[in-house]
Formats: structure tokens, sequence, C-alpha cells
């Protein structure tokens, strides 16, 4: 009797083996939320009912305006991320030619990963205006530091013998790099995007918010932003919802199943 194949796009296989545990959590607390928004236990006009809140995101993803401002969001964010990782590559090739720069890298490092990126926010209004531009640079200050702090860790935790193995058989820099140096931070590298996406994407969603809308466009924080001017808690709620969603899908989605293939490849990043 021929077995049917796994359905590819299931949630066991999408999300890997989900937590019951936190799922009944979850729920319980959205019970919770219904019964006090219902019961009257908290003001409507401050929090209303989860029920309510699922009907207006149904709404506005039908409506075709969330989905159009979500998009544009990860766009602007998959561009600064691009922009942090070509400026990481720069950077740690430069460490690793010159042990000056390599010393001046880590002590300004240091200084600027403890600088919140919104304390930045008035400098790169003024010298970068309103707009993408400044969207992105503030964006790639929060996850630049940190992406090229797990990708130098990798690359001093290469074991000496490789490097010197590869330079004794004149390996060109491309070949050292492809064959040497990527297999062995690549563990590195992936928990270095884990982290900086999530430091990236409350970053951008907090810059959205202070810029509103740029020219005609205008991303999820400012779908936020705008409904709290207008007083419509449940589309404030509705964007808090659809971001909570992007990271699970995120983390579950990509980065967990990036790290389940790693292990069967047997690459561990302890």
């Amino acid at each position: 009797m021929r077995v049917s194949p796994k359905n590819k796009f299931s949630p066991k296989t999408i999300f890997g083996k989900p937590s019951t545990k936190a799922l009944l959590w979850v729920l319980l607390l959205l019970i919770i939320w219904e019964l006090a928004a219902q019961l009257d236990f908290v003001p409507v006009y401050i929090l209303p009912p989860f029920s309510k809140v699922i009907t207006t995101l149904w709404y506005e993803i039908f409506n075709g305006n969330l989905p159009v401002m979500v998009g544009r969001s990860l766009f602007v964010l998959i561009e600064a991320l691009a922009v942090s990782l070509g400026i990481s590559i720069v950077v740690i090739w430069l460490c690793r030619k010159s042990k000056t720069f390599n010393s001046f890298y880590s002590a300004v490092s240091a200084m600027m990963n403890s600088i919140p990126s919104m304390a930045l926010l008035p400098l790169i209004i003024m010298w970068l205006g309103i707009g993408d531009i400044a969207i992105i640079a503030l964006v790639t200050h929060s996850v630049l530091w940190t992406f090229t702090i797990y990708i130098n860790e990798g690359i001093n935790a290469i074991p000496k013998i490789y490097r010197e193995f590869a330079e004794n058989i004149n390996l060109s820099t491309f070949k050292q790099l492809k064959d040497v140096y990527l297999p062995a931070i690549l563990p590195n590298i992936v928990s270095g995007l884990k982290i900086v996406w999530g430091r990236g994407w409350r970053s951008l969603i907090g810059a959205e918010i202070v810029f509103g809308a740029i020219g005609a466009a205008g991303g999820l924080g400012y779908f936020i932003n705008i409904s709290r001017l207008n007083g419509n808690m449940s589309r404030v709620l509705a964007g808090i919802v659809i971001i909570a969603i992007i990271g699970i899908i995120v983390d579950y989605g990509i980065f967990r199943r990036i790290s389940v293939r790693m292990k069967k490849w047997g690459m561990k990043n302890e």
C-alpha cells in the first residue's frame, strides 16, 4: 500500500514540534482577555475584545491596506539588513588585515552597541532628514555592531590549523572564505541574524511610528500610530498581533528550521 507523503505545508513541518503547554497558556490569556472586555472589567476603548481585534484584522487584510504596509516594512528591513551585512563583511576583512583597525573597531563597537538606536534619532533626522535613508540608517545602527561581533567571534573560534592548512596549500582568498571560513562561521551567522532580526524589527517599527508615512507610503509602525491618533484601539492591537505573528513565523519557520538543518550537518554553535 502506498503511503501518502506528509503535507509539506502543515503547521508541524513549518514550525517543528509544537509546544502544547505554551499554546494552552496563550489560549488561556486570550480567553481572559475576551472575558475581561465582554464583562466590562476593562473599558472597551482601552482594551477591545479579542474577537473584535480579529474581525478588524481580517477586514484590514482583505481590504488590502495592511498587507501593503507590512510589505513595505519588511522591504525596508531587508534593505537595512543587506546594508549591515555588506558593511560587516568589509569591516571584518579590515579587522583580519590590520590589528590596529581591529583594536579601533573593537573599542568603537563596544561603545556604539550600548547606545539605543532611538537615542540617535535626533542626530539622524538632522543629518539625513525624514525618509527611507534615515530609517535604514537607524535600523543599521541597531544591528550592525551585534552582527559583526557574532561574525568576529566565529572567525576567532576557527582552529588555527585550518587557517594554516589553507595557506599551506595556497588556497586563494576567495576559496579560503568559501571553503574554510564560511562553513566554520555559519552557525554564528545564523545566530547573529536571529538576534539582529529581532533588534532590527523593533527599531524599524519604532522608527516608523516616529517618522510616520514617507511620501504616499507608510509601514506597519505608521499603521499603528495613525490608528492610535484616531482612537481606534482595535486597529492598534491588530497591528501588534501582526507584529507577533511575523515574529513567530520568522523564528519558528525560518531560523529554527535552519538550526535543525545545521545540526543534521553536524554543525553546532556551542
